[in-house]
C-alpha cells in the first residue's frame, strides 16, 4: 500500500502550472551566457504587478497571459536565431488559500516539477531571499531528445496574494555559469512591495558532494540529506504520532523507505549510568515487537550522550513485510530527538545506510 506525503503548494499542479517552460524549445547552439553577465543590462516594469527587473539589453520582454489570472514574462534575444530561445523568463501565479509557503516548502514545489520532467536530474537545491522574500532555488540538468544537455536554474517565492518563479537556462549545461545569471536577474527584481528581508537561518554546515543543507522551519535542527530527494515536515499524528521532517527519494512510499529526524517529549531520565540506559533501550526495543538485529550501542551526535540500534518490524501499513529501522535517540532538554533511516527488506541499500551517516554526522541543533 503506497502512502503519498502531501507536498505544500501541490495545487499548482492542479492548475497546470508548469516549471521549466521554455526548455521544450532549446536546441545545441547555446546562448552565450558569459558575454551576458558583463554586458549592460536595462530595467523592464510590469505595471501589471508592480515590479521591475534587470535583463540584458540585447534581450527583450515577451509578455503571455492566460485565463486564469497567471502571468508569463520571457526574455529571449532580441536578433538572430535565438530570438525564439527563452534564456530567462519569469512566471507569475494566483495563489490559493492565502498561506505563503516557507522556503523549504519552496523547494519542494520545485522539486516535485523537476521529477516530472524526463531527462531531469537534480544537482542542487538551496534557500534564499528574493525580494526580501524568502525562496527556494533548485539546479537541475536536463538531456533534452535528440538534443543538447540543458542547465537550467529555478527560483520561486510565494505570498499570500500569488506565487512568483524565475527561470535562468544555460544551454550548454555549465550548472555554475547557469547559477550566476540568476543570481544577477533576481538581484535586478524589485517587487512592488518588499518582503521583510529577515535573514535566513544560515549555519556553518559543510555538506559533501551530492548532499544539500536543511534548517528545519518549526524543528530547530539542521542537516545534510541527498540533494535529489525532498525534505518534507509532517505534523504530529500524520504519519507517526510525533512531529518529524521526511527525507525522502521522489514518491515516497513506506516500501521504498525514507531518512527521518522526529522530535517527542522526553520522558524519562538521560542522566543514568550508560548500562542503565542501554538496557532502558533495549527493554523499550522489545516491548514495540521489533527483532533486535544490533544490540543498543553508545554513541555521540552533535556532542551529546545517544543511544543507535538497528531493528526489525512489520509494516503498519502491510501484514506480514518486515522493515529495517536503524535509530539513533538523543536527548536535549525536555526533548527526546529520534534520527531513522527506514526501509523494506532485511537491509538497508547502499544509498540509505550512507544517508543515515551523513544525516548523523551533519545533525545538530540550531542555537547551539
Amino acid at each position: 500500500m503506497r502512502h503519498s506525503i502531501p507536498v505544500a503548494g501541490g495545487r499548482l499542479a492542479r492548475e497546470g502550472w508548469v516549471l521549466l517552460i521554455g526548455l521544450g524549445t532549446l536546441v545545441a547552439a547555446g546562448m552565450a551566457i558569459a558575454p551576458v553577465l558583463s554586458a549592460s543590462w536595462t530595467t523592464y516594469t510590469d505595471a501589471a504587478h508592480g515590479f521591475t527587473v534587470k535583463y540584458p539589453l540585447l534581450w527583450q520582454p515577451v509578455v503571455n497571459q492566460d485565463e486564469n489570472g497567471a502571468r508569463e514574462i520571457q526574455f529571449p534575444q532580441r536578433f538572430g536565431w535565438a530570438q525564439e530561445r527563452n534564456g530567462l523568463l519569469i512566471y507569475l501565479s494566483p495563489a490559493e488559500g492565502g498561506t505563503a509557503l516557507t522556503a523549504n516548502q519552496c523547494v519542494a514545489t520545485v522539486k516535485s516539477f523537476s521529477y516530472e520532467m524526463e531527462g531531469s536530474t537534480i544537482q542542487s537545491s538551496r534557500v534564499r531571499l528574493v525580494g526580501g522574500y524568502p525562496a527556494g532555488e533548485v539546479t537541475t540538468l536536463v538531456d533534452m531528445p535528440d538534443g543538447p544537455t540543458v542547465a537550467p536554474v529555478t527560483t520561486l517565492y510565494s505570498t499570500a496574494e500569488g506565487m512568483v518563479s524565475f527561470e535562468a537556462h544555460d544551454l550548454t549545461g555549465d550548472v555554475e555559469r547557469a547559477q550566476r545569471l540568476m543570481t544577477k536577474f533576481v538581484e535586478g527584481y524589485v517587487p512592488r512591495v518588499a518582503g521583510s528581508g529577515v535573514a535566513l537561518p544560515e549555519l556553518d554546515l559543510a555538506c559533501p558532494s551530492g548532499y544539500d543543507p536543511y534548517v528545519g522551519d518549526t524543528l530547530s535542527f539542521a542537516t545534510c540529506y541527498p540533494a535529489a530527494w525532498l525534505a518534507v515536515e509532517v505534523p504530529a499524528g500524520v504519519l507517526t504520532d510525533t512531529q518529524q521532517t521526511i527525507f525522502t527519494p521522489p514518491g515516497f512510499t513506506e516500501q521504498a523507505g525514507a531518512l527521518a529526524v522526529g522530535r517527542a517529549t522526553r520522558e524519562s531520565d538521560w542522566t543514568v549510568s550508560d548500562e542503565d540506559l542501554l538496557k532502558r533501550a533495549l527493554d523499550k526495543l522489545v516491548e514495540s515487537g521489533g527483532k533486535v538485529v544490533e544490540a543498543p550501542r553508545m554513541v555521540t551526535v552533535a556532542g551529546r550522550r545517544g543511544v543507535e540500534s538497528v531493528s526489525d518490524h512489520e509494516s503498519r501499513t502491510e501484514a506480514g513485510q518486515m522493515q529495517r529501522y536503524r535509530t539513533v535517540y538523543v536527548a536535549e532538554g525536555e526533548w527526546i530527538w529520534a534520527l531513522t533511516a527506514m526501509q523494506e527488506g532485511e537491509d538497508l541499500g547502499p544509498l540509505f545506510a550512507e544517508g543515515f551517516e551523513v544525516l548523523a554526522e551533519g545533525f545538530r541543533l540550531v542555537g547551539d
